[in-house]
C-alpha cells in the first residue's frame, strides 16, 4: 500500500511542469505503426512512435497543427488543443492505395538553400563570440535500455529492459573553447551494480626503470562506461557555431558543423519548406546532406528564422561509419533568444547499439535554464578542478527529483528506477553483503585456470584477496627451463579512502632446483595527493632495464639475478607534478652457470641469447622521477582524486645516482635523462604523437655494463608502440654516453581513403612516421620510416585497431631494411586516446 501511494504522489508531481501529448497510431486493421511520424507543422518539433505504437511528445500549453506520418501510408492532419497536463490523441492512418506519394524537389531549392546558408554562415562567429562564456543551470538524464524479444519468435521486439540510468543537477560554465567547469549540487546515480568496480585503481603502478615510458600520473576507471557519455557540460557542450565539433567519445575525427567557414566544401544545402512560426515569424527548413559518405559530417535539418538569419533549432545525424561505439546517434538542440544571444535550452541524444545480439537504446536529455554571462576575472586554477561536488550532492531524495524534474518519465523509467533504488538499499544490508560475497567467492574452475585466479573478497571491509589463474603460475619458458610461480595479492580499502596493498610470490626451477621470490607492499595514505609509501625485497630473476621484446615474453633474454632491497615513495607535489623517488641496494650476479634444458641446446639455440656475463657487484642506487602535466584537469569526488589529464606536452625528468663505498656498493655514476611527449590533434588532417628523449651520463667513475641505457631489439612481425621503440633495430644496444631518440606517428584517420569511391566502404586508415635514433660518441646513427593501412573493430566496449605497416630504415653501420608488420592498437575509455 505505502509503495502505491508513492507512485500516486510522482506521477502526480511529475506531471505539473509539462504537458504531454501522446497516444498510440495503428492501422485500419489495428496493428500498431512503429516508427510512425509525428511533427507539429512549422515548428522543428518532432517524435516517432515506438514498438507498441506509441507516441509522447512534451509541449507547452497551446493549440497545435500535427501531421502523423508514415511510409506506405497517407498523410493525417489534426489540430489539437494541449491544455490539460496529458492529452491523449489516438490516431489510425489509412494505406496508400494509388502510387505512393513522391516529394519532388524543384531544381531551384538547393541553390535557395545555398545563398540562405551563406547569410547564417557569415553569423556564425557573431552569435559564437557572444555565447564565448556562459553559466547556468543544467539537468541531465541519462538511460540506457535493451530491447527485449518475444520467447517464442526472437526477433519480435515486445517491450525495453532498463540498464542504466543517471541524472544530475548542476551549476556548468563555460569559457573560451577549452574551458568547462560543473558544480554539482545533485546526483543520481542507478546504474547497474554489477558493472561498477570494487576498487578505483589509485596510484601508479611504476618502478621507474630509465627508458620506460610507465606514467607516474594515477589511473582511474572513473567515467569508463562509454555508452552513457554525458557526465558534464563539456560532453553536452555540442555548438554547431564552431567550425569543428570535437567529440572524442562519438568519434575519432572532429566533426565539420554544417556552420563552418569551410562547410560548402562538405555539405549540400537544400530548401525543403518556409513557414510562419507561432511569434509570425518566417521560418527557412533547410535540408543537410553530407557530400562525402565516411567522413565525419552530419545530415538532417536546421531549422533558421528569416530576421537576423538566427538559428532556431537542429535535427541531425552523424555519419555511423565514423561513430566509435554506436550504430546510430541523433542530435536534436533547441535554441532561445536571450538578449542578443542564442542559447541553447534543450538538447537530445538518442542512439543505439549493438553488442553481441543485443541492442542497446540510449536516450541523454538535457536542458538548461537560468542563463548568465558575466563569470568575471577566474584563476586559472578555477577550471583545472573541472568538477566538484556538495557534500549532500548524493543524497538528494525523491522530494527533490520529483519537484526539479522538467519533464515526465515513461512508465518503466519510474519502475527502473523505484526498482533500483530498493536494489541499492539491499545492496546496503549485510544479508546482500553476505550473499554477494558468497557468489562472487565461490570457486570456479575456468576462472582458476585462464580467468582471474582465485580470489576473496571481503564487501564488509573491502579487502580483497587474490591467487594469479594457474596457466599463469605455469611458466614453461622460465630462467634455467620449466617454473612454477605463486603469486598473491591482499589489498584493503579504508573508510577515509588509504589503500593498503601487499604482494608476496614465489618462484621455484625445477631443472636447477633454484627458489626465488619476492614481497613487495604499499600504503596510499592521501588519495587526495596521491601520496604513497612502499618497499619492495626479494632474491629474484630479472631484465635488465625491461630490453626485452615481444619474443621474449615467452622466451627470456637478457636476465641476471637480483637480490635486492627498496623503499620508495611517491606524490603529487603540486597539481599535475609527480614525484616518484626510490632508494636500491642491489647484489647483482650473472646467471651463467645456470643449466639449459637439453631441447634449448638442440633447437633453440637461435632465439635464446646468451645471459650476459660480469662479476658480481652490489650497488646502492638512488632514483629521482619527475613528471609534469601543464595544467593538469582534475575532479575530487567522494574524497578521491581523479585525474583528467592536459592539453599540453608532458616532461619527464629522470636523476639516478649510483652511490659508492656504503654497504660495500661498487657504483659511482650519475645519469640525466630528459623527455617530452605530446598528443597533437589536427582536426579533420588527424592525430599526431611524438616522444623526443635525451640522456646523459654527468659522470662514470664505476659504472657497470648492467647500469648503460639499453634499447629494446625489435620485434620480427609484430609492429610494437613506435612512440616507445624502434621497429628495425636487430639487436639489444647498450651505451654508456650520451644518447638522443625521436619517434612520431601520424594518423590521418582515413582523411584520404574516405573521399576515393568504394575504397570508403573498406573503413581504412592511412598512417605514417618514423623513428630517430643516434649516439654521437660511439659514431651511431639509425633512422627508419613506416606508413600502414589500419581499421578499427569493436569487441563489445572495448575498441583496437589492427593495421599492416611498411617499414624501412637505414642506419651507419649496416645496410638499409624493409619489413613488413601488423600490429593492434587499443582505445583507453577513460581518456579517450589510443595506445599509439
Amino acid at each position: 500500500m505505502k509503495y502505491i501511494l508513492i507512485s500516486c504522489i510522482l506521477l502526480q508531481t511529475s506531471f505539473t511542469f509539462s504537458q504531454v501529448l501522446t497516444g498510440k497510431i495503428t492501422d485500419v486493421k489495428g496493428a500498431v505503426i512503429l516508427s510512425a511520424s509525428v511533427r507539429i507543422e512549422n515548428s522543428s518539433y518532432e517524435t516517432v512512435s515506438d514498438k507498441n505504437g506509441v507516441y509522447l511528445i512534451e509541449l507547452k500549453q497551446g493549440k497545435y497543427f500535427i501531421k502523423f506520418s508514415a511510409p506506405g501510408f497517407e498523410m493525417y492532419f489534426d489540430t489539437v488543443d494541449v491544455f490539460e497536463l496529458k492529452t491523449v490523441k489516438n490516431i489510425t492512418l489509412e494505406p496508400i492505395n494509388l502510387i505512393d506519394e513522391i516529394t519532388v524537389i524543384p531544381k531551384s531549392s538547393k541553390e535557395k538553400g545555398k545563398e540562405i546558408m551563406k547569410q547564417v554562415i557569415d553569423k556564425r562567429t557573431y552569435f559564437q563570440e557572444l555565447l564565448s562564456e556562459y553559466s547556468c543551470d543544467t539537468y541531465c538524464f541519462s538511460s540506457l535500455e535493451k530491447e527485449k524479444f518475444d520467447s517464442l519468435i526472437e526477433i519480435l521486439v515486445v517491450g525495453n529492459e532498463s540498464l542504466n540510468m543517471i541524472e544530475w543537477r548542476a551549476k556548468t560554465s563555460y569559457k573560451s573553447t577549452s574551458n568547462f567547469k560543473d558544480e554539482f549540487y545533485a546526483y543520481n546515480d542507478f546504474s547497474d551494480p554489477s558493472r561498477k568496480s570494487n576498487f578505483d585503481n589509485q596510484g601508479p603502478p611504476n618502478d621507474g626503470r630509465v627508458g620506460e615510458t610507465i606514467s607516474l600520473a594515477p589511473q582511474s576507471n572513473e567515467n569508463s562506461n562509454p555508452y552513457l557519455f554525458v557526465r558534464g557540460i563539456k560532453d553536452a557542450h555540442f555548438s554547431i557555431f564552431e567550425n569543428s565539433i570535437y567529440a572524442p567519445k562519438l568519434t575519432q575525427n572532429p566533426l565539420v558543423s554544417p556552420l563552418a567557414f569551410n562547410a560548402f566544401l562538405y555539405y549540400s544545402f537544400y530548401l525543403e519548406k518556409s513557414f510562419i512560426d507561432s511569434t509570425n515569424q518566417l521560418v527557412y527548413q533547410i535540408k543537410v546532406k553530407p557530400i562525402f559518405s565516411y567522413e565525419a559530417l552530419f545530415e538532417g535539418t536546421l531549422f533558421i528564422r528569416d530576421k537576423g538569419m538566427e538559428l532556431i533549432s537542429y535535427d541531425l545525424v552523424i555519419n555511423p561509419g565514423v561513430l566509435l561505439f554506436y550504430n546510430d546517434i541523433r542530435i536534436k538542440c533547441d535554441y532561445e533568444k536571450n538578449g542578443e544571444r542564442l542559447v541553447p535550452i534543450k538538447r537530445e541524444f538518442t542512439y543505439t547499439i549493438k553488442e553481441g545480439k543485443e541492442i542497446l537504446k540510449g536516450l541523454i536529455r538535457v536542458r538548461h535554464s537560468d542563463y548568465s554571462f558575466d563569470l568575471g576575472e577566474k584563476k586559472s586554477s578555477y577550471w583545472l578542478e573541472t568538477a566538484v561536488y556538495t557534500a549532500d550532492a548524493f543524497e538528494k531524495d525523491s522530494s527533490f527529483w520529483n519537484q526539479k524534474r522538467p519533464f515526465t518519465l515513461k512508465g518503466f523509467e519510474k519502475s527502473f528506477m523505484h526498482n533500483q533504488d530498493s536494489i541499492i538499499r539491499y545492496h546496503e544490508t549485510e544479508e546482500y553483503m553476505h550473499k554477494n560475497d558468497s557468489l562472487r567467492n565461490r570457486f570456479n574452475l575456468k576462472s582458476a585456470f585462464i580467468g582471474n585466479g582465485f580470489y576473496r573478497v571481503n564487501s564488509f571491509n573491502k579487502s580483497r584477496f587474490v591467487i594469479i589463474p594457474i596457466l599463469a603460475q605455469i611458466q614453461p619458458f622460465g630462467v634455467g627451463g620449466f617454473r612454477y610461480r605463486m603469486d598473491v595479492e591482499y589489498q584493503k580499502e579504508f573508510k577515509n579512502n588509504k589503500i593498503i596493498s601487499v604482494n608476496p610470490n614465489i618462484d621455484y626451477g625445477f631443472l636447477n632446483k633454484d627458489v626465488k621470490g619476492s614481497f613487495i607492499g604499499s600504503l596510499m595514505y592521501n588519495p587526495l595527493n596521491f601520496s604513497k609509501i612502499g618497499c619492495a625485497i626479494g632474491d629474484v630473476y630479472e631484465s635488465i632495464n625491461n630490453t626485452q621484446n615481444v619474443m621474449s615474453v615467452f622466451i627470456p633474454t637478457n636476465k641476471i639475478r637480483n637480490q635486492k632491497i627498496e623503499i620508495n615513495y611517491s606524490r603529487e607535489l603540486l597539481n599535475g607534478l609527480y614525484l616518484k623517488t626510490s632508494l636500491l641496494y642491489s647484489d647483482r650476479q650473472a646467471i651463467g652457470d645456470l643449466q639449459t634444458p637439453g631441447w634449448i641446446k638442440e633447437y633453440g639455440s637461435f632465439i635464446f641469447q646468451t645471459p650476459q656475463v660480469f662479476d658480481r657487484y652490489k650497488i646502492l642506487l638512488a632514483t629521482f622521477d619527475f613528471e609534469y602535466h601543464i595544467q593538469s584537469k582534475y575532479m575530487i569526488k567522494k574524497g578521491k582524486k581523479v585525474v583528467y589529464g592536459s592539453p599540453w606536452p608532458i616532461l619527464y625528468l629522470t636523476y639516478k645516482k649510483g652511490i659508492p663505498s656504503i654497504f660495500n656498493s661498487n657504483s659511482n655514476f650519475d645519469f640525466l635523462q630528459f623527455k617530452i611527449q605530446d598528443d597533437i590533434n589536427l582536426k579533420s588532417f588527424g592525430t599526431s604523437q611524438f616522444t623526443l628523449e635525451a640522456g646523459t651520463y654527468l659522470q662514470k667513475k664505476e659504472l657497470r655494463t648492467i647500469e648503460y641505457r639499453y634499447f629494446r631489439p625489435s620485434d620480427n612481425f609484430f609492429f610494437s608502440n613506435p612512440i616507445n621503440t624502434l621497429q628495425l633495430l636487430d639487436t639489444s644496444l647498450r651505451t654508456p654516453n650520451s644518447y638522443i631518440q625521436f619517434n612520431f606517428i601520424h594518423h590521418f584517420n582515413g582523411f584520404f581513403l574516405n573521399k576515393v569511391w568504394l575504397i570508403n566502404k573498406l573503413k581504412l586508415e592511412e598512417s605514417f612516421g618514423g623513428s630517430f635514433l643516434t649516439i654521437p660518441t660511439s659514431n651511431f646513427t639509425h633512422a627508419e620510416f613506416f606508413m600502414g593501412i589500419e581499421r578499427k573493430f569493436r569487441v563489445k566496449r572495448q575498441i583496437f585497431k589492427i593495421g599492416c605497416y611498411f617499414v624501412t630504415g637505414d642506419s651507419n653501420i649496416g645496410n638499409a631494411l624493409y619489413h613488413f608488420k601488423i600490429g593492434i592498437n587499443g582505445f583507453n575509455n577513460f581518456n579517450n586516446k589510443w595506445d599509439y
